[in-house]
């Protein structure tokens, strides 16, 4: 029999934001970049990006800028649940991402979960 899959850090944070709900929820998630290695972690990112927008039940999986501080970045992330967020941490993508971009981090990330109040 194999052994339990230890489950992300990540999932504990976003199922205590989630508080129950079991729908569709969307994940802002804030990087800030060393000066001069933005170009860098754009590059380390695309291949999490294009990992990402092939699983099955991912929603949405966008790398966002801020024009007024080019050392922040937003990745606006949508689930149809969190056992699709759950597969998805399970990729070996989503392990070499954190390996690739978390050297170019000057701080933790922020993470903001919004649930679903009006869709389609």
């Amino acid at each position: 029999m194999a052994a339990p899959t230890e489950e992300a850090p990540l999932i504990g944070l976003i199922r205590d934001q989630l508080k129950g709900h079991t729908g569709p929820f969307t994940m802002l998630v804030h990087f800030y970049v060393e000066s001069g290695r933005e170009d860098d972690f754009v590059d380390a990112f695309a291949p999490g990006i294009a990992g990402t927008r092939a699983e099955p039940r991912n929603l949405r999986y966008e790398l966002n800028r801020d024009p007024d501080n080019g050392n922040h970045f937003m990745l606006y992330e949508r689930w149809p649940d969190l056992d699709a967020l759950v597969t998805h941490t399970e990729q070996p993508h989503y392990a070499a991402l954190g390996e690739a971009v978390g050297p170019l981090q000057t701080q933790p990330l922020d993470i903001d979960v919004m649930i679903a109040y009006v869709s389609e």
